[in-house]
């Protein structure tokens, strides 16, 4: 720290041990914090992660965000930051254009609590900054997948949200197979939804509302779809083709179209106007077509998830992957 000159209030918190995940280690950070302030309450805890890639004047950007009624604060996320380096004949080089949408379309109405009454929160780990009451009323973060089961435990306890203006840009799996890995941990903590349902009430929140029921039955429907949105569209095209029933199949291609194809082709046009990334037009051709392939087969991901949640229900394992970075 001396030879890179950081100010005196400047505090690494090194996490000491080998095991745990990621949300381990931010509990180990906030009990490090908490013992040196005794009221969190008006503190923020901003999280950032190694792969990403941090705007200008980050902190004050947030902090011009804050108002009274607001406890949590999310930087929307694009996918694109190894863009340029993934194999343009690759299909995980058409995941940062699919997922960049879903952050746009999905991700940024559902935390400012648009539109959708009953549609449950999640938030993304990169780019969130919390206020720390709200830490203090949880205890902490939950365990395992802590950004998608904070999100719904901020649904559950009527906890208020909005977006911060300023996009953040992270990696993308490089190849096929992390990516598989990286779904089946997302579906993972997407599933855990009854058990965040039920630690409500070790907080003191009331959690047998009509609104939080209404939570739980979007988020079996949502874990639902999200498991078998995908492999429905092959199937179906497979019978389609088997049966040669032109119509059926007009009408899944049309779905992919605008599930895949149409939502690749936004992104990479709009993109560079709205100064997320700078992406190469050409480079993106291949990956555009190649998005309704991947996005029939990313059963494999949400599949691979369900497996390890039943091992987790039947037998208390936990198999979740480490994040790879290369």
């Amino acid at each position: 720290l001396d030879a890179l000159k950081m100010p005196n209030n400047f505090h690494i918190i090194h996490y000491p041990y080998t095991q745990g995940y990621k949300a381990e280690q931010l509990n180990y950070a906030y009990k490090n914090i908490i013992r040196n302030y005794k009221n969190i309450d008006s503190i923020f805890f901003a999280l950032l992660d190694a792969d990403s890639d941090v705007p200008q004047n980050y902190l004050y950007n947030i902090n011009d965000q804050i108002v009274p009624n607001i406890q949590v604060y999310q930087q929307p996320v694009a996918w694109l930051r190894n863009f340029d380096q993934l194999s343009n004949f690759s299909l995980v080089k058409s995941f940062p254009l699919l997922q960049t949408y879903f952050s746009i379309a999905y991700e940024i109405p559902m935390i400012e609590q648009l539109f959708n009454y009953i549609r449950i929160r999640h938030f993304i780990g990169n780019g969130i900054t919390i206020r720390g009451s709200v830490l203090k009323k949880f205890n902490g973060f939950p365990s395992l997948i802590e950004d998608t089961r904070f999100g719904r435990l901020c649904s559950f306890a009527n906890i208020s949200s909005r977006i911060i203006p300023y996009f953040g840009n992270v990696d993308s799996a490089p190849r096929l197979t992390i990516l598989i890995k990286q779904l089946s941990v997302w579906f993972f903590g997407t599933s855990l939804f009854i058990k965040d349902y039920k630690s409500m009430k070790a907080i003191g929140v009331k959690h047998i509302t009509c609104k939080n029921l209404a939570f739980i039955i979007y988020a079996i429907f949502k874990t639902f779809r999200w498991l078998n949105e995908g492999l429905a569209h092959l199937i179906i095209i497979i019978i389609a083709l088997w049966a040669n029933e032109t119509t059926i199949l007009s009408i899944i291609i049309c779905s992919l179209l605008l599930r895949t194809i149409i939502p690749s082709i936004m992104i990479v046009a709009y993109t560079n106007k709205i100064h997320i990334a700078k992406i190469n037009i050409l480079s993106a051709i291949i990956p555009i077509f190649l998005s309704p392939i991947l996005y029939m087969i990313d059963w494999l991901g949400t599949y691979l998830g369900l497996m390890k949640i039943i091992l987790y229900k039947l037998c208390g394992r936990i198999t979740l992957y480490k994040t790879e970075r290369s």
